[in-house]
């Protein structure tokens, strides 16, 4: 049985189909010039529906972790089979793996290897950061650590032995072997393989940190028919957040790719390194900015569940004492993630946006391990029949009740499968469902417009029927005009209002801006000289590594000083904009034209009724469709302008690229003196300009916004107009049909117009 999109998708086809192979072949028969022409183009319209439909939206959710936090188990759980390496010292996975359902009886492995120009790329920049440290550190045992983490991933693909090697000649070593190393011939290729045990080995080594291969692949695709699996449902494993430089770089593009987020973790509290990670995605400001998104777009996943150091004995309250033992790490699990909003956000609508999305993140408690070996009959019989010869796996079982549910994976599938399905019905499946009855509609108006014509043509003579008409044209462009000029008055007075305020909050971070950067600027003096250079280098970017791993982002922190003091506010007046523009159309004006319609019918004329409600009662339903259509654009042609922060990081690091070229200038030199006072210098020169900078970035995005508003209600208003327009041109055209084909085309209309309405299916098929 095929899923809801399917249907839809099969359903906009066998319309297509029969519109191009049955209808309008036989309306060729009586239809000539812009008419035809007319009715082709509806067919092209609902072709390129076809294309889009086949075409379905991918729910991507990507797992983050540490490394040995189980992300790969549980991805090999998930989809049936051991796939990926997993239980290896290290890292298991070295790139990013996307899962997806495909309907096939093997599980396919492709692998993508990366380019060679990119390949080389990486080994220049790799090998200059080690030079650097030659040139800036003079403890040769630093200097020696420092080369070997830039380099260890071309250290193990070219096979150094490092024993025989000073420092400088293992940057040499790698830098000559880069140009012809066993693996080149892969580079820029992609490879498939079935998952079977044969290919295993190869398997693991492009996988497994262990393996040579795994330094040159790019991404891996795995596909196939796995068990209780969304079609449209993509999981990402990718490399541990605590991994080295290289696995840095190969996960920050993921950042900008967020559909959905999987947090894993195998102890009680998810790591400084995640939490960093998840803080940088946009995840949190869009589901402050929006009620309509799907906000379930977080998963937390506390795995080995069955490792946990129970303080029950007694083997009766095993499962209870985990259940228990769950519940107090919920509670962990969600103060961490209410501290890092309350840390980021400050505004009272946004935390109670917020705090409401925090009550409902689904926390899930899984042993990947368990589960499988409860869901192998054999081998659960084996254990449980000879528990002394399997002490330590009969009881993990009791710890779980024997139950495979209990083991938490059975859920976890369901909500995998559940989001993934209200993803695709809240984007996809309701804005195509939307489409197809409108150019169904569209078809259906075509032959029901010459239907009315003719019938028209035939009785229009009466008094009645002129009333009504005149009636209509005078009411209709009056309320669409007024409404329009009315609308156009109240956004002129809302960008004024904003204009304002935004003012006064700008004098608010001018003010304060000055004491907030200089506290920052205390902390980034402690930043080793070394460390400063590299954050120039890198435009105000820069991760130190040593007992604890730490993001230094200056652009960012002082984008966020910004945004603090402007956040709520953006959010208010963008909903605000939004509510005036659509929703009392919504509510208003669609109801004025109604009961102009219901003015025109009368109740003395049963003809003149029939004529107005098939003539001119669809145009109405139509721009209510139109007015759905047009919101839907203004969602997806704004969500750039929605997110400041962004924008703001990449203007204010603009403004301080001279300070950051000042600072890397200073390469090889030493001077930690000079490099903080470019970077005091610039920081504090852009107290008096930061108001420029971000003036003039909210009002980008807010012309952004207002002009998208402006530009779906005039194309709204026009296609109304040209829509009441039309129709009457072709009543005319129709009365003025000479009377001896009257009735044959009359009959041709009727049954045409009947054929069109069965392009949409009846509720129930």
């Amino acid at each position: 049985m095929g899923t809801q999109l399917e249907k839809v998708s099969n359903n906009i086809f066998n319309a297509e189909k029969q519109l191009r192979e049955k209808i309008i072949p036989r309306a060729e028969r009586f239809l000539e010039g812009n008419d035809l022409k007319y009715l082709k183009e509806y067919s092209s319209k609902l072709e390129e529906l076809v294309v889009q439909s086949k075409k379905p939206p991918t729910f991507s959710i990507l797992f983050l972790g540490d490394s040995q936090n189980g992300k790969s188990t549980l991805i090999n759980v998930l989809i049936g089979k051991k796939v990926l390496p997993e239980g290896t010292v290290g890292h298991c996975s070295t790139t990013i793996v996307r899962c997806r359902y495909k309907d096939q009886d093997n599980i396919s492995v492709t692998l993508k290897y990366v380019s060679e120009d990119q390949f080389l790329k990486d080994l220049k920049v790799k090998s200059d950061e080690a030079r650097m440290a030659l040139e800036e550190e003079n403890d040769p045992a630093k200097q020696r650590d420092i080369v070997t983490k830039e380099l260890r991933r071309f250290i193990s693909l070219f096979n150094i032995d490092k024993s025989g090697l000073n420092t400088a000649k293992i940057i040499e070593h790698c830098v000559d072997s880069g140009s012809d190393f066993p693996e080149k011939n892969l580079l820029g290729t992609t490879k498939p393989l079935d998952s079977k045990r044969a290919n295993e080995k190869e398997i693991a080594e492009n996988l497994s940190a262990q393996g040579r291969k795994s330094f040159i692949v790019d991404e891996c695709l795995i596909e196939g028919r796995f068990p209780n699996w969304h079609p449209s449902m993509e999981l990402v494993d990718m490399p541990g957040t605590n991994a080295d430089s290289w696995d840095d770089q190969v996960t920050s593009r993921m950042q900008t790719e967020v559909d959905g987020l999987a947090l894993v973790t195998a102890g009680t509290q998810l790591t400084g390194s995640v939490m960093d990670w998840f803080k940088e995605t946009s995840i949190l400001s869009e589901i402050v900015g929006s009620s309509e998104r799907n906000q379930t777009r977080v998963f937390v996943i506390k795995t080995k569940v069955d490792k946990l150091e129970l303080q029950d004995d007694s083997d009766s309250s095993k499962w209870e004492a985990t259940q228990s033992y769950c519940s107090n790490i919920r509670e962990h699990l969600i103060t961490q993630i209410n501290d890092l909003i309350e840390n980021r956000f400050s505004k009272a609508n946004e935390l109670e946006i917020l705090n409401r999305f925090v009550k409902q993140l689904p926390i899930h408690f899984v042993s990947s391990k368990i589960f499988r070996n409860l869901a192998n009959p054999a081998l659960k019989n084996r254990v449980l029949n000879n528990p002394m010869d399997n002490m330590d796996l009969c009881a993990a079982f009791k710890r779980f009740d024997i139950e495979e549910k209990n083991t938490g994976i059975p859920r976890l599938q369901q909500v995998f499968f559940e989001k993934t399905e209200d993803f695709v019905h809240s984007h996809y499946l309701k804005k195509l469902e939307l489409d197809f009855q409108k150019e169904v509609d569209r078809v259906v108006q075509f032959f029901r417009d010459k239907r009315v014509g003719i019938e028209q043509g035939m009785v229009q003579k009466g008094k009645a029927i002129h009333e009504a008409e005149q009636f209509i044209n005078q009411k209709l462009p009056q309320e669409v005009t007024e409404t329009w000029e009315l609308l156009k008055d109240k956004i002129a007075d809302l960008k004024d209002n904003f204009e304002q305020e935004t003012e006064t909050l700008l004098d608010e971070i001018v003010n304060n801006y000055g004491q907030k950067a200089r506290g920052k600027l205390r902390d980034w003096a402690l930043i080793r000289w070394n460390s400063m250079g590299a954050i120039g280098r890198n435009n105000g970017c820069h991760t130190i590594r040593g007992n604890q791993i730490k993001h230094i982002d200056i652009n960012g922190t002082l984008a966020d000083f910004c945004l603090i003091a402007l956040n709520s506010a953006w959010i208010d007046y963008r909903d605000a904009i939004k509510k005036l523009s659509f929703d009392d159309l919504s509510r208003d004006f669609l109801f004025k034209l109604e009961n102009i319609l219901a003015q025109a019918k009368g109740i003395d004329d049963r003809r003149r009724i029939s004529l107005i409600e098939d003539s001119y009662g669809k145009a109405v339903s139509e721009a209510r469709n139109e007015l759905e259509i047009q919101i839907q654009k203004y969602q997806m042609k704004t969500e750039k302008f929605d997110a400041i922060r962004p924008a703001l990081i990449k203007s204010i690091r603009k403004f301080l690229i001279p300070s950051y070229g000042k600072i890397a200038a200073e390469k090889g030199r030493g001077c930690g003196t000079r490099m903080y006072g470019h970077l005091e210098d610039g920081i504090l020169d852009s107290i008096q300009k930061i108001r420029s900078i971000v003036r003039n970035q909210v009002r980008h995005n807010w012309q952004g916004l207002t002009n998208s508003v402006e530009e779906r209600l005039e194309e709204f208003f026009n296609l109304i107009e040209d829509n009441f327009s039309e129709q009457s041109e072709r009543l005319l055209e129709a009365a003025q049909t000479p009377p001896d084909k009257q009735v044959e085309l009359l009959q041709h209309f009727k049954e045409m117009e009947k054929l069109a309405e069965k392009l949409l299916p009846q509720k129930g098929e």
